[in-house]
């Protein structure tokens, strides 16, 4: 066979494999982070680093975690974001009452040069100084130094990371058959995927539920008491409250008893004008609807 032959059989394999590509697929990790320098005039465009969370480049250990932070604007030259010490800073409420973690600290600086100088200070007693340096779309260089360290926090250490984007392949143990997907616009989120997974560790099953980009980078999750015993079966976002912002019902089965089949959980998430959810069951008392 001569050799444009092959070529041309290669390139439509490649293509072939593309269209292949779906929702609910599961990427895999991210190969290299090689230079995407976005200059204009010398400035970057940061709506790349907007709303990703940042964690630690080829860090494996989450139990023991220096900090991770998410920005949240970028204004001309000023910055603002949330960080979280010992743990990745995910943007979300905890599901049983209407408040932020008290692990969730802010921060917020200036940027000069593609570098921020923040200040940053948490509810439980840390504050200090963030540097951020903007590489490339994909990684953040980033130094922290600690003014005060409240007491469970002693033993950290300043230092400078190489952070990148969470990711959903960060995510062990993922059943690659138990994956709902939506395609959605989200309001303030833009146009963003709706996942559910289900993890299986060898010992027990858990769903799990976020909000994505087009690179499987995790930007939200929903936290919520998933019962082991059931799976999540469909999904749906619309505005449920009426009050022009989108909301999220993760709908589940149980799955182990036939005498229960029709017995579902009704997770409903209302949206904020921040872009946050809450859950349901703030407003009506319950922990979720059950059908």
């Amino acid at each position: 066979m001569k050799k444009h032959n092959i070529a041309f059989l290669l390139i439509c394999a490649f293509i072939l494999m593309l269209s292949l590509i779906s929702c609910a697929s599961i990427a895999t990790p991210v190969e290299s982070y090689g230079s995407e320098r976005d200059d204009i005039e010398g400035k970057l465009d940061y709506n790349h680093y907007i709303k990703k969370i940042w964690v630690l480049d080829d860090w494996t250990d989450f139990s023991e975690y220096p900090f991770s932070f998410f920005i949240t604007t970028v204004e001309e030259n000023t910055i603002e974001g949330k960080i979280q010490i010992g743990a990745i800073a995910e943007p979300d409420f905890f599901y049983y009452r209407m408040q932020p973690s008290v692990y969730l600290g802010s921060f917020a600086g200036t940027i000069e040069n593609n570098i921020a100088r923040c200040e940053f200070s948490t509810e439980d007693g840390n504050s200090g100084v963030i540097t951020l340096n903007f590489n490339d779309k994909t990684m953040v260089e980033a130094a922290i130094e600690y003014l005060l360290k409240s007491e469970p926090y002693q033993s950290y250490e300043n230092g400078r990371y190489l952070f990148r984007p969470y990711n959903i392949s960060d995510i062990d143990n993922i059943v690659p058959d138990k994956v709902l997907c939506l395609e959605v616009d989200l309001n303030s989120w833009g146009n963003v995927r709706f996942i559910t997974v289900e993890t299986d560790t060898g010992k027990i099953r858990h769903s799990k539920a976020y909000l994505i980009d087009e690179n499987e980078n995790i930007l939200y999750e929903f936290r919520a008491p998933f019962s082991s015993a059931f799976e999540v079966v469909e999904i749906e976002v619309n505005d449920i409250n009426s009050d022009g912002l989108k909301d999220i019902m993760i709908i589940s089965q149980l799955t182990y008893e036939d005498k229960y089949e029709d017995t579902k959980i009704n997770y409903i998430f209302y949206q904020l004008e921040s872009g946050l959810f809450y859950n349901s069951a703030l407003e009506d008392g319950s922990d979720q609807v059950v059908s």
